[in-house]
């Protein structure tokens, strides 16, 4: 449900969406109350399989705990791992932003799976549940085929492997794009001025460059862009009162 929600978000944050979404907005309250009943069922389980109250607030105070600290910092170690390789989240930059995510987010998902499975043994431990049941009269291969924690470290060290081999492929692959960028800061540049544009009436798809329907300037945006790429402009400014001024500054 989380990701249903962010793909739904990014679809509508772009200068193409009118500004507010109707599907989007049921889609958003659908996936909040299938994450609740997800994060209910989780708890239900947890209670069944503990079958201890004492068990379930200790590990669920200490899971609280771990998941928020981690949550806190998140942005902080995700940073300084980006800064490691070279990239950064503080960018407008698609393939700098979209290289950060990658370094950060790939070993800390291995290294999350890899406590994972080390936590196994000490909560085995703690329920009374034997982890060396194997008789000494098995064969050493029987007892790797039954062993929970070896097969669990086996595939993480393997899917590890992979996709540390795709990040680097990834950094490596040369993203093409024609990227639009945003001056935060006014830029000495000697543009000509292609057309000079007011038209403020009610912005509908590739028509005038007021508000749209709904009261945004997304689709007075997205117009002022299909105007500079119908003169051969490289450049454009866009007032949200419904003008647009189309330039061209030559790089």
């Amino acid at each position: 449900p989380m990701m249903l929600r962010a793909s739904v978000q990014d679809e509508v944050a772009t200068i193409t969406s009118l500004g507010r979404s109707d599907a989007a907005l049921i889609i958003g309250v659908i996936s909040l109350f299938l994450e609740g009943v997800r994060s209910s069922a989780i708890w239900t389980a947890k209670i069944r399989i503990l079958n201890s109250r004492w068990r379930l607030l200790s590990y669920g105070s200490l899971l609280q705990f771990a998941s928020h600290f981690c949550a806190f910092l998140s942005p902080i170690l995700c940073e300084w791992i980006a800064r490691r390789h070279a990239t950064t989240f503080s960018t407008r930059n698609q393939k700098e932003l979209a290289d950060a995510v990658i370094v950060s987010a790939v070993p800390l998902g291995i290294l999350q799976f890899i406590f994972q499975v080390a936590s196994c043994p000490f909560i085995y431990k703690d329920m009374g549940i034997s982890i060396g049941a194997e008789r000494s009269t098995r064969s050493l291969l029987r007892k790797l085929k039954r062993s929970t924690s070896l097969f669990a470290f086996g595939t993480a060290m393997i899917v590890g492997v992979v996709l540390w081999y795709r990040m680097e492929a990834f950094l490596g692959f040369h993203m093409p794009m024609a990227r639009i960028a945003r001056c935060v800061t006014p830029v000495a540049a000697q543009c000509d001025v292609i057309v000079d544009e007011v038209d403020p009436r009610e912005a509908t798809d590739g028509w005038h460059y007021g508000p749209n329907r709904f009261g945004q300037n997304t689709t007075g945006l997205k117009n002022c862009h299909f105007r500079m790429n119908a003169v051969g402009g490289d450049t454009f400014v866009f007032w949200g009162y419904g003008r647009c001024q189309v330039q061209s500054c030559g790089n």
